[in-house]
């Protein structure tokens, strides 16, 4: 049986790593640290499957234990078994409060954020900003199931063509955002990627000739989140205004 000092230190032991750690690896780390101050020997702990709530957490000591020490090591990871099914949940929440789910990519909250970084850091970067051009008439004819097809497909190619280091956002609808430190033939050569993959696609006959319009804007010293923002959205509707006039013109000379 353990003292009253023996369950003091656990209990000390368990409140350093619910107060120090933010992470699952973090929590392990410091388990193992705690855990060995507490046997007075090395020790690893092994973690297995999840197993209800939270996963199965095995320590295994450098040597035999006497039965404090058994005691000890067996309370102790019953707590941490616990906490790191906690932590894992935490984890698995915070990082879906920033995903679509839908496609998988960041959504508008971490864009957001990233965006107001991005304004404040050091190294240049260029906000990206695209959407599918006339993908409401996709949704009003062949309905949603095959819009969300459509998000999801084009989801993949942004992520497959996106510059190294770029980070890929759905904001809404069909609006999407890549930002990262990419330079003006970076931006190019993602955009004629695109254009690449999107013909290389075999799209439903609703879709057989899916275009994205795109619009970038560098950040500038002056830039507030919401007018660099303004800037790319001004340059992507430019865009789409430009080539419309084309698509004039081609079906006029067909005419």
């Amino acid at each position: 049986m353990l003292t009253s000092d023996q369950y003091g230190q656990l209990l000390a032991a368990i409140a350093v790593i619910t107060r120090q750690c933010h992470s699952p690896q973090d929590l392990l780390t410091s388990a193992e640290d705690q855990l060995a101050r507490l046997v007075g020997q090395a020790v690893a702990m092994q973690v297995g499957p999840q197993d209800g709530d939270s996963p199965a957490v095995h320590c295994i000591a450098a040597a035999a234990l006497d039965d404090q020490g058994q005691e000890l090591l067996d309370l102790f990871t019953v707590q941490v078994r616990c906490l790191l099914g906690q932590a894992r949940r935490c984890e698995r929440l915070a990082a879906e409060a920033l995903h679509d789910p839908l496609t998988g990519l960041l959504n508008r909250r971490a864009f957001e954020r990233d965006l107001k970084a991005a304004l404040v850091c050091s190294a240049p970067a260029t906000l990206v900003v695209l959407d599918i051009r006339q993908f409401k008439r996709i949704n009003d004819t062949f309905g949603h199931v095959m819009g969300d097809r459509v998000l999801q497909a084009v989801a993949l190619i942004l992520t497959a063509c996106a510059p190294a280091g770029a980070h890929v956002y759905r904001l809404s609808g069909d609006e999407f955002a890549l930002l990262g430190a990419m330079n003006a033939p970076e931006v190019a050569a993602f955009s004629a990627a695109l254009r690449v993959h999107l013909r290389g696609v075999l799209w439903p006959d609703c879709c057989a000739a899916l275009t994205l319009d795109l619009g970038a804007a560098v950040r500038e010293a002056r830039d507030s989140a919401r007018g660099w923002l303004d800037r790319a959205d001004q340059a992507m509707y430019a865009n789409k205004r430009r080539a419309a006039r084309l698509d004039d013109e081609r079906d006029l000379h067909e005419g």
